[in-house]
């Protein structure tokens, strides 16, 4: 009595164990990428970039010693702020594109809330950094950079008390 095979169930058996390990295989290649999609992100190192929304199209300008929120426009290098020197301690001036000689900053004993181009190096209050939640943190008041409320050509920028909810600088573009 001999055992006959049948060469159909033979075929699907091996069909069967095919779709299985392709299965397995594809399985564990989409867990290895996420996992390794992952692992590329833990390791992603964090920088910090002001953002613009495009809904706001503004920027800041300077107008005489005043700094001020106007229309944005590429061609006035006046609005252009760019980042200069560094202090050493993670802030660094913000000089105007055109006039180099003018920083963005608060002077120290000026009495005003509002940030103004101002010579670099004369006073004190021209050292900003970018804190984690994008906002321009000033080193000597310990304030971030808004508008008032809400933001409109020519208006002056003044500060805000960090974490208040009106300093949304995202909306803006240095």
């Amino acid at each position: 009595m001999g055992m006959t095979r049948k060469p159909g169930r033979a075929l699907t058996l091996v069909l069967i164990i095919a779709l299985s390990l392709t299965t397995a295989i594809t399985t564990a290649s989409a867990s290895d990428a996420d996992v390794g999609a992952e692992r590329m992100v833990q390791q992603r190192p964090y920088s910090i970039r002001p953002k613009v929304d495009a809904s706001f199209a503004f920027t800041l300008a300077a107008t005489n010693t005043d700094v001020t929120v106007e229309k944005r426009n590429s061609k006035n290098d006046h609005q252009l702020w760019i980042q200069g020197k560094s202090d050493g301690q993670g802030y660094f001036r913000l000089q105007n594109k055109s006039r180099k000689d003018m920083c963005l900053a608060i002077p120290s004993g000026s009495g005003s809330a509002n940030v103004f181009a101002w010579p670099c190096g004369t006073h004190t209050g021209y050292y900003w950094k970018w804190t984690k939640q994008q906002q321009l943190l000033n080193k000597d008041s310990g304030k971030v950079v808004a508008p008032q409320p809400p933001p409109a050509p020519g208006k002056p920028i003044v500060q805000w008390t960090s974490g208040d909810g009106k300093a949304d600088l995202v909306r803006y573009e240095f």
